[in-house]
């Protein structure tokens, strides 16, 4: 089944879903790591690498909001309306907070004159505003950190469920 139905999401949200986590699990690690380093050619090449998983990230999450448009989510069936709530919430400032990483990250880099591969098409300023430059780096990583206490909150509230309330929540996504 490729399209969700009422009781789980079909193979596509599927895919979406995973893709974007395997991504995610790779992708924030490095950038910790990659900040780590002196300056080099080799930071450098590893900044591209990261920018390049960033901008596919921001792509799959695109297309993941586009089918998420066209094909709606299985029904919840929860009755407590809090967490009805907590959870839309949850979702969507797990996509908010990856658009505004990548944006940022493309943005920190675009006020320092350094060119981006957006993958279909080259971004470069030609001027450099390190103040902005500054501001989307400090955006970049604050919403990093917010995106990993947002993604924990989805895990625990997905082993919560699955655990404790035994509501097979877990069998939707697999």
């Amino acid at each position: 089944m490729l399209r969700n139905n009422i009781t789980e999401y079909g193979l596509i949200a599927k895919i979406f879903h995973w893709a974007t986590f395997l991504f995610l699990i790779i992708q924030i690690p490095f950038g910790f790591y990659i900040s780590d380093l002196e300056f080099s050619v080799e930071r450098m090449n590893f900044e591209n690498y990261h920018n390049i998983g960033g901008i596919i990230i921001f792509y799959v999450v695109l297309a993941r909001l586009i089918w998420k448009f066209l094909n709606p989510a299985p029904k919840n069936n929860s009755t407590v309306v809090w967490q009805v709530l907590l959870a839309k919430l949850n979702h969507f400032l797990l996509y908010l907070f990856v658009i505004v990483i990548v944006i940022s990250g493309v943005l920190k880099k675009f006020f320092i004159e350094e060119p981006v591969n957006m993958l279909f098409f080259n971004l470069q300023s030609s001027k450099t505003i390190f103040k902005l430059s500054d501001i989307f780096n400090e955006l970049h990583e604050v919403g990093v950190v917010i995106l990993i206490g947002l993604i924990l909150l989805h895990v625990f509230a997905v082993i919560y469920h699955h655990v404790f309330l035994k509501d097979k929540i877990l069998k939707k996504i697999l």
